[in-house]
């Protein structure tokens, strides 16, 4: 799916968050590795994957997501969806706490970049009211249509592939 430049929008203290476990993670691990200073590869790569795995699930759940706005259409990247819809087909965004945008014909789908956060409300309700106004002003004849895309980009291969290979280099041995 071809998305063009536009400005991504997450709940920025989520995504600071999520970036200072994974600079304890490395720094654990960089710990660990040296005071696993000479120990044999395979053990080494065995203590590395779980840290690799939990790089990854923190990097796709809390720093991947964002909500972008565009010309015509709004831009949802979830974990493992992205979604472009159409001004015309929102119907509502709602959410108390978390943001959900109600689609016409495809039911609720929820914002996982702003989502349930007792220090976020200020920033989902920006973003709330940014939606709106762009619905209220939509041409309702427009061309665009709505679409999902699934699937993981280059990045999440090259994860989950370092991570069997080192599980793999520590089994074999």
């Amino acid at each position: 799916m071809e998305i063009e430049r536009v400005k991504r929008l997450r709940r920025k203290s989520k995504q600071m968050w999520a970036i200072g476990g994974q600079v304890l993670i490395v720094c654990a691990e960089a710990l660990i590795q040296t005071s696993l200073n000479g120990a044999s590869w395979p053990l080494r790569a065995g203590v590395l994957a779980p840290a690799v795995l939990i790089l990854y699930f923190i990097w796709r759940l809390h720093v991947h997501p964002y909500l972008a706005f565009a010309e015509n259409y709004v831009v949802v990247e979830n974990v493992l969806a992205t979604y472009r819809i159409p001004y015309r087909m929102i119907e509502s965004c709602e959410g108390k706490r978390s943001l959900l945008i109600r689609v016409t014909g495809r039911g609720v789908i929820p914002v996982l970049a702003f989502d349930v956060s007792f220090t976020g409300g200020r920033c989902k309700s920006a973003t709330q009211e940014e939606l709106l106004r762009r619905v209220n002003a939509a041409d309702l004849n427009g061309r665009e249509t709505f679409s999902k895309a699934t699937g993981m980009g280059t990045l999440d291969i090259l994860a989950i592939s370092s991570i069997f290979l080192l599980i793999a280099f520590c089994w074999v041995g």
